[in-house]
């Protein structure tokens, strides 16, 4: 494939990126002003059932516990991997 045809073929792809990130921004509500209703629940529930005041721990490592420790767990495997690939050999010393 010739230079010019990836670059005329890299550059529509960019355009459909940019192009799809603008019609999803233009319809966000500005910031701040989303209500939901789960901390509605998680900021009552977090004082009496897990017995502490702050309330984004009670819901990474109680509420949501089994889902944070498998991020944890991918976080782990994916830094053991970059390890692993960046190690020294004997080979390369």
């Amino acid at each position: 494939m010739k230079r010019t045809s990836r670059m005329r073929l890299g550059g529509l792809g960019l355009a459909g990126v940019v192009a799809l990130l603008v019609v999803g921004m233009t319809g966000l509500k500005p910031s701040g002003t989303g209500v939901g209703p789960y901390g509605d629940v998680v900021a009552p529930l977090s004082v009496f059932a897990r017995h502490t005041t702050d309330a984004v721990a009670a819901v990474n490592f109680d509420f949501r516990a089994f889902d944070t420790l498998g991020e944890e767990f991918i976080l782990f495997t994916s830094a053991l991997g970059v390890a692993l690939l960046l190690r020294q050999s004997e080979e390369s010393a």
